[in-house]
This record gives structure tokens, C-alpha cells and sequence, in this order.
């Protein structure tokens, strides 16, 4: 999925689950869950850049979020802690709560443009391999961070 621009409101039942795999929100304005019902939400391997996301996990939830990339996102968690770990921030105001040890926090980061967008890792990315499991693990196998669509990463972290 590739969301510019807008809003992505997601309340969701008891029972429901989101899941958010390599999807890229641009400038999105995104609220997840209630804090009420148990909504189960997993997201991983997305780039949040230039939004802003209420987290509102219910105090008993199957929320996982993982090997995202927050781009001067503002990440609001509300209720429940969210498992995650292996996230990057770059210029955020704040992180997922509980805040994981093992996140990636970065003062600034380069893009380079690519055949299909222009979000592909430089060669030097921080990111590069720093996510918690393979690109084949995360079925992204056939997916790729470098702007020449070559051979994918073992790992994969971001768009």
C-alpha cells in the first residue's frame, strides 16, 4: 500500500486484525485501535514519514510492531504498551511505548531516488541488515531497499 496524504482510521472489534506489511505512509494521519476493544495489530517493515499516529492498544492486546522506519513521525501510544523492537526514529519527538533498547534512533537520513519511488536506502543506510529477522523470513524476499532493484537485502528495512 502507498498512502500519501489523508487519514487512516482503524477503531476495529474484538476479534479483528490489522496487519501492516511494506506499506509506505506519506504525510498520513493514522489512528489505530480504541483502547477498548482487543484488536489484534501487527505491523512491520513500513515507513512512516511526516505523520502522525495515536497507538491506542487496549491494556490486554496482540499488538507487535517491528522493523519500521518513523521519519519525523509523531507516535502517540495510548492505554496498553505495544511490543516492538528493532524500530527507527528519525527526528521523532518519541517513541513506542515501552520504549525498546534495541531501536534505531537517527538525528537525520538520506533517501535516494529509485525506478519506482523515492524512498531506497543509500548503500551506507544505518538500516541496512538491522532488522529482527531475513527478508525471506519476512516474505519479502523478492523485495529490495536498493534504488537498482538488484539483489534484495537480507534484511529488509523500510521502502
Amino acid at each position: 500500500m502507498r498512502g500519501v496524504g489523508g487519514r487512516l482510521v482503524f477503531a476495529g472489534g474484538s476479534g479483528q486484525v490489522l496487519a501492516l506489511t511494506n506499506n509506505l505512509f506519506a504525510r498520513v494521519y493514522g489512528s489505530i485501535g480504541n483502547g477498548a476493544n482487543a484488536l489484534s495489530c501487527y505491523a512491520r517493515n513500513n515507513l512512516f514519514w511526516r505523520g502522525q499516529w495515536n497507538l491506542n492498544a487496549a491494556t490486554s492486546n496482540d499488538w507487535e510492531w517491528r522493523d519500521n522506519l518513523f521519519d519525523q513521525s509523531a507516535v502517540w501510544c495510548n492505554y496498553g504498551g505495544i511490543a516492538n523492537s528493532k524500530n527507527a526514529y528519525v527526528s521523532c519527538p518519541n517513541q513506542i511505548l515501552p520504549v525498546s533498547g534495541d531501536n534505531i534512533l537517527l538525528s537525520s537520513f538520506t533517501y535516494v531516488p529509485g525506478p519506482l519511488e523515492p524512498y531506497y536506502q543509500p548503500p551506507s543506510s544505518p538500516l541496512i541488515n538491522a532488522g529482527s529477522r531475513s527478508a525471506a523470513a519476512a516474505g519479502l524476499y523478492h523485495y529490495t531497499v536498493n534504488n537498482d532493484l538488484g539483489t534484495p537485502l537480507e534484511v529488509f528495512r523500510g521502502l
